[in-house]
């Protein structure tokens, strides 16, 4: 699995007044690895950041996230180092675009620095999400919010959930500055929408996810009992193919034997499901359903896991009772013919 990379830039040149870089990197990174899903990130720092350095480590790492952490002066663009270690200014326009130049990969941008709006609604021009800072910020407070907000990345949380909870760790903190973080989108993006993290399925999520769908598929009998005699038997077969497969899936992870055979018929049956009851249900519940029972079919992925859980008899029964499900709705629908 590739994991989202976190591109974090540290500038402070020796003119302007120290801040605690160091501290913020180290903080974000412990937040990261505290995460469910830590091992899909990945946490990269670039310290003393010159321009061209920008260009470097950006075709380098082609990372997800960009962090940039340093001053900011308005106007006159995020301040970085020359090669004597003096200041040199980035301005809006250079950094919008820098980042068309290598926009494919990048979804999120952080400019965690003082007065760095100005460059964050440049930057939302072509990139999806911006976090710019709408006045000077403390120390305490950038390192509090940056370490909550990638918390929140890592355990799964969309981006505007993790602005939010960047937000909500200042106020409880009692730092009074949880209105100067700004989240900028570019146009027709939303950020509650925005994942940066691949979640891993587990085998607690994946036996859910099929009792979920089995009980919806149960509840839209209502809908497709109008059909003609003749489609109301396919579908009632279909949902009988989808019962023998989850009861053969339940049989073999009890006997720790890996499911095969009509098992791997599963993603054919939820790529068939639109055509087969799409027409009663509507198109776009139909293709919902489709991409859950697509994204649950992967029993084999199972046996591992499922071997080390301590409620293993349970969780293979709530399979079975999934497998149920589907053959009660086959039966519904079989009893109006």
């Amino acid at each position: 699995m590739s994991k989202t990379k976190i591109l974090f830039f540290a500038s402070n040149p020796e003119s302007t007044e120290k801040l605690r870089l160091d501290e913020e990197a180290r903080s974000i990174a412990r937040k990261i690895r505290e995460t469910d899903y830590r091992d899909s990130l990945e946490f990269i720092t670039s310290w003393a950041t010159r321009p061209t350095d920008l260009l470097d480590e950006l075709n380098l790492h082609k990372p997800t996230v960009v962090h940039f952490s340093g001053h900011g002066s308005g106007e006159e663009g995020l301040i970085l180092s020359d090669d004597q270690g003096n200041q040199k200014f980035v301005s809006a326009d250079a950094l919008k675009m820098l980042f068309s130049s290598v926009k494919d990969n990048i979804r999120l941008v952080v400019l965690n620095a003082c007065y760095s709006e100005v460059q964050a609604k440049a930057i939302s021009e072509v990139i999806d999400c911006v976090v710019g800072m709408n006045s000077e910020i403390g120390d305490q407070a950038a390192i509090t919010f940056a370490e909550y907000f990638y918390n929140a990345i890592g355990y799964g949380r969309s981006v505007k959930e993790a602005f939010e909870q960047g937000k909500a760790a200042l106020m409880l903190e009692g730092i009074s500055e949880e209105h100067i973080p700004m989240l900028i989108t570019r146009s027709g993006i939303d950020p509650s929408s925005v994942m940066l993290v691949q979640k891993e399925q587990r085998p607690q999520d994946l036996i859910d996810a099929y009792l979920a769908l089995a009980r919806d598929m149960l509840n839209a009998n209502a809908r497709i009992e109008r059909a003609p005699p003749a489609r109301r038997e396919a579908i009632a077969r279909y949902y009988q193919k989808i019962s023998t497969t989850l009861n053969h899936a339940e049989k073999e992870l009890r006997a720790n034997q890996s499911p095969h055979g009509d098992c791997a018929r599963m993603r054919e049956y939820a790529e068939q499901l639109p055509k087969a009851i799409g027409d009663y249900v509507g198109a776009q519940t139909a293709l919902d359903l489709s991409n859950r029972l697509l994204g649950a079919y992967r029993i084999e992925g199972l046996i591992m896991d499922l071997e080390n859980l301590p409620n293993r008899d349970e969780r293979l029964r709530d399979l079975g009772k999934a497998a149920a499900y589907f053959e009660v709705a086959a039966d519904s629908l079989l009893a109006s013919l």
